[in-house]
């Protein structure tokens, strides 16, 4: 069990970090970019077609490998979200700390592992994100279209094993080839 930060002494903190304990900011780094590569390469349509990169790979890590970033990660992450994508402030800041301990439940219910599995439950998560977030414009703004909001949902839902192979070359990389 690691202790805070802040309670370390300095030589414990240098030790940490040498050892490789900023290893574990890596998977919150990873969806922080994907959310920031998404703001800085728009695509302007009609629709909203393009899929919450950082969404997913959120998603995909806390399926795959859900001791690399625990749940009260995605509340920063979802207000970074929110400010970058030029979404209403708390959409995905309430909307994505609630679906990664949806994911958390339903991992705990269903102990069983398989690609099909964890892709259903991935592919739930962002069907529950994309109702939650609905629900919260309908509030905000008053109206919005669901059918609108289905093909980025599809999309994203089909991201998913792409996320989680960049979820896993990075976890690779990072935390197993030493």
């Amino acid at each position: 069990m690691n202790i805070p930060w802040r309670q370390m002494e300095p030589g414990e903190q240098v030790r940490f970090v040498v050892a490789g304990g900023w290893r574990a900011a890596i998977p919150p780094f990873t969806v922080l970019i994907a959310t920031l590569l998404q703001s800085i390469f728009p695509l302007v349509t009609t629709l909203s077609l393009l899929p919450e990169l950082g969404l997913a790979l959120l998603v995909a890590w806390r399926v795959y490998q859900p001791a690399l970033l625990p749940v009260w990660v995605a509340l920063p992450l979802g207000i970074v979200a929110d400010i970058v994508l030029a979404q209403p402030l708390g959409i995905s800041a309430v909307s994505w700390p609630l679906v990664l301990i949806a994911i958390d439940l339903a991992q705990r219910r269903l102990p069983w592992v398989s690609l099909a599995g964890d892709w259903g439950v991935a592919g739930l998560a962002i069907l529950l994100v994309m109702l939650i977030d609905w629900r919260m414009i309908i509030f905000i703004t008053g109206s919005a279209s669901l059918p609108a909001m289905l093909p980025r949902t599809i999309l994203e839902i089909l991201c998913v094993p792409l996320a989680a192979r960049v979820a896993a070359a990075v976890e690779w990389r990072l935390f197993l080839s030493r």
